[in-house]
């Protein structure tokens, strides 16, 4: 779902949204752990609405782009430390952000506020445990020193298996829950099919 859109307006807005905040949490986590919290970030918000919004046929990387809006909130939480008052600020300003757009999400018909929920739930988890751990590395006097990432994806693999178990596991539920309507009539007809 999070590669299809509704209309050109739909692709847009997430479009617009992936354009700010992508390149920030691009910089702050690097390519790939930004690319793995896109997508996990995006399923488990496809999964979230599978789950709990089963009725409805969802499309949209909404739920992706509140994924890295989570995963960049949790760096700011990561590296309160280091940012000090200008990543608080930033935070704050991220909270209330996403929490308009979570009410305008509510106030609107049509909008899946559980994708954007599940997207944002998981960029978070996922930011806070791939987001970078960084440490200087002493250099001789007169070389600038070389900031290390103590927390590459390579050591946090596993994440990646597990949350894709987690993915799996979430949509058989959400399959096996499913209640009665049109669509599970389509579904067991295609079967028969």
């Amino acid at each position: 779902a999070m590669f299809l859109h509704v209309g050109l307006t739909h692709l847009f807005v997430n479009a617009f949204a992936l354009f700010v905040f992508g390149p920030i949490v691009e910089r702050a986590f690097g390519r790939t752990k930004f690319l793995t919290i896109y997508l996990l970030g995006g399923l488990t918000g496809s999964v979230a609405s599978y789950l709990l919004n089963s009725i409805a046929i969802g499309a949209g990387a909404s739920g992706a782009v509140f994924a890295v809006v989570g995963g960049l909130g949790a760096f700011f939480v990561v590296q309160r430390d280091a940012l000090g008052s200008m990543g608080r600020r930033s935070l704050g300003g991220l909270l209330v952000l996403t929490g308009i757009n979570l009410i305008f999400g509510l106030i609107m018909p049509g909008i899946d506020n559980w994708a954007h929920i599940g997207g944002l739930v998981g960029g978070v988890a996922l930011g806070m445990i791939l987001a970078p751990r960084f440490q200087d590395t002493p250099t001789p006097p007169g070389v600038p020193s070389e900031v290390v990432d103590l927390n590459p994806l390579s050591q946090r693999f596993w994440v990646i298996l597990l949350w894709l178990g987690i993915l799996t596991a979430g949509t058989w539920a959400a399959g096996a829950t499913m209640p009665e309507n049109p669509y599970t009539h389509v579904f067991v007809a295609e079967r028969y099919f």
